[in-house]
């Protein structure tokens, strides 16, 4: 079966950055055919960004050869787990035969302007293949038989993974049967399946591009949410949803909070919360009883990449931080992303409601369902917006105006939308410029 063949059979099990695989017999077929359809070819990957590196770390684990991966900051990178990242002139040199395949590891908006490139360079491969919804179908179906033969799935490696969200249904399968999850126990909406908690707009850093505006936010309204009024937040939300394969904390810097030890333990307790994870900047060392808390199998830490852009007695900070994680086994990974898209402007962009209803599903803003003090706010630009008095509350859910049953019927209705009223004043996701992760003001 030709590769084109094989992304055809199964282009309906992944598409607008999900997939649709809930089977191991499923996901055997995904990755017996696509290794058929790899047999005997020259791979080669166009990216090295963070699906290129996605492609490299499951192709080393199927034992599947890549030949060498282009990209045109090739001079910056140099390897990625052995494998060489050249430039991408390199293919003029190359015999792209028959047996050669190009595998364009990056989203499928971006695929014709690379196709492009080469046409202008006359590179011309036989074999021409978006990896974005191949990684998707190949990730999830290979963790789902992980998980059926292993028992486990490497939690580090879902954050950044294309599967957006962490709803991949491999990962909410392994989390279920890692809680001892009952479906017939739980009722409520299936389609909010993670959330992102505020727990402060207090940080230790000044990110000039921060995501949810900490720096602008006026000082006097600086504050922790207390730890009581957090757990009662998500024990509201979990009861009006079936199961949450996703409950993040963020910030400000959640390592700040006086009370993160007991919200943690709390919420580990509420039986459909699947992953929970906690997103620092690396800056403030968590002590020892925090993180024999945080050695828990559903725990993850992510520590933000901004060594770049970090002053010299940051580094310093996050090296302890690093040394304090491995001491006790957290489960603590380096984001991948070392640009953020800079979506902090307010100024109006678009009213053509045709328009806006294409770009709000293709952006990945649209599923943060961030939570603070009881509102639920779609993604962390609304969020920063309305408290910032940029933008008026609309679709915004007040979780205590309702009952259980009532608030999983206004979280579908929440998940319907086709674009809300913020996103006439943002340019995500196409027009958003690209910036530095991590720059101070």
């Amino acid at each position: 079966m030709k590769i084109a063949e094989v992304v055809e059979k199964y282009k309906n099990l992944a598409g607008n950055y999900y997939s649709h695989i809930d089977h191991e017999e499923i996901a055997q077929c995904v990755v017996e055919d696509f290794k058929k359809a790899f047999a005997k070819k020259k791979i080669f990957l166009y990216g090295a960004g963070c699906v290129g590196r996605d492609f490299i770390s499951l192709f080393h684990e199927m034992h599947i050869s890549v030949e060498y991966v282009v990209d045109k900051n090739w001079d910056k990178i140099g390897e990625y787990k052995g494998v060489a990242v050249k430039d991408p002139q390199i293919l003029k040199m190359e015999d792209t035969g028959e047996n050669s395949l190009l595998i364009v590891t990056c989203d499928r908006k971006i695929m014709p302007e690379i196709v492009n490139d080469l046409e202008k360079m006359n590179v011309h491969f036989p074999h021409i293949v978006c990896g974005h919804d191949i990684h998707i179908l190949l990730q999830s179906s290979w963790c789902m038989i992980k998980a059926e033969k292993d028992g486990k799935i490497d939690l580090k490696n879902c954050y950044e993974c294309t599967c957006l969200d962490n709803t991949c249904k491999s990962l909410c399968r392994y989390l279920k049967r890692l809680n001892g999850y009952d479906d017939e126990e739980m009722r409520g909406t299936e389609k909010v399946e993670m959330i992102g908690y505020l727990l402060s707009n207090i940080c230790t850093l000044n990110c000039k591009n921060c995501c949810e505006s900490v720096p602008y936010m006026p000082k006097e309204s600086r504050h922790f949410v207390p730890g009581k009024q957090v757990v009662r937040d998500i024990v509201k939300m979990s009861a009006a949803c079936k199961f949450l394969i996703l409950l993040e904390f963020i910030g400000g810097e959640p390592f700040l909070h006086p009370d993160l030890p007991n919200i943690i333990q709390e919420v580990l307790t509420i039986k459909n919360i699947g992953m929970v994870h906690i997103f620092t900047n690396g800056t403030v060392l968590p002590g020892d009883a925090l993180c024999k808390i945080l050695n828990d199998p559903r725990i993850t830490v992510y520590l933000s990449n901004y060594q770049v852009s970090y002053p010299d007695k940051f580094k310093v900070e996050v090296n302890k931080t690093v040394e304090n994680l491995e001491k006790y086994g957290v489960q603590y990974f380096f984001g991948k992303k070392q640009n953020w898209m800079d979506f902090a402007s307010y100024e109006l962009q678009c009213e053509d409601e045709e328009k806006l209803s294409k770009k709000f599903p293709d952006c990945f803003l649209h599923n943060c369902n961030r939570l603070m003090e009881g509102k639920l706010y779609v993604c962390p630009h609304q969020y920063a917006g309305i408290k910032l008095g940029k933008l008026d509350e609309k679709n915004v859910i007040d979780i205590y105006k309702y009952t259980d049953e009532e608030l999983a019927k206004e979280l579908d209705k929440f998940k319907s939308y086709s674009y809300i009223d913020a996103c006439k004043f943002c340019a995500m996701p196409y027009d958003a410029p690209t910036v530095l992760s991590g720059e101070q003001l």
